[in-house]
């Protein structure tokens, strides 16, 4: 009997539950050998001089090797072009790679600065309409 027809719902939803059998099994059974290690960096917590350096050189294109592959992830402050606090190169590069493959160059860039001017308007809109509540008061 298949092991989901014993365990109704097992892999029920999605792929995540298999995915996760098959490796578990795998270690298990020593066919699989895992190492944990923590790819998630926050370069408010761990400071951002490894992704400054991974991008020195670069330009706007990924680096061709980097010293210690992870995530970064942009907690806090959203790293935006237009906001000068928060280091958005390599989010920008990444956008940018995205749209290259969609757009071509200039195409990505546009896409980019569209984005960007998408969420200034926002920010603006809601800071006016605070402004506004206020001065109602």
């Amino acid at each position: 009997m298949a092991l989901s027809e014993e365990n109704p719902g097992l892999f029920s939803w999605g792929d995540m539950g298999i995915i996760n059998y098959l490796v578990l099994s795998g270690i298990q059974r020593g066919t699989l050998n895992v190492t944990v290690t923590d790819l998630q960096d926050i370069w408010t917590h761990h400071g951002k001089e490894e992704l400054i350096a991974d991008c020195n050189g670069c330009g706007w294109r990924f680096p061709k090797t980097i010293k210690r592959p992870r995530v970064a992830h942009f907690c806090g402050r959203k790293p935006h072009l237009f906001d000068r606090h928060s280091y958005s190169r390599p989010f920008t590069i990444a956008r940018l790679e995205h749209f290259r493959h969609i757009h071509g160059e200039l195409g990505a860039w546009a896409s980019v600065l569209m984005e960007e001017a998408g969420v200034l308007s926002e920010k603006v809109q809601r800071r006016l309409t605070r402004l506004v509540r206020h001065s109602s008061r």
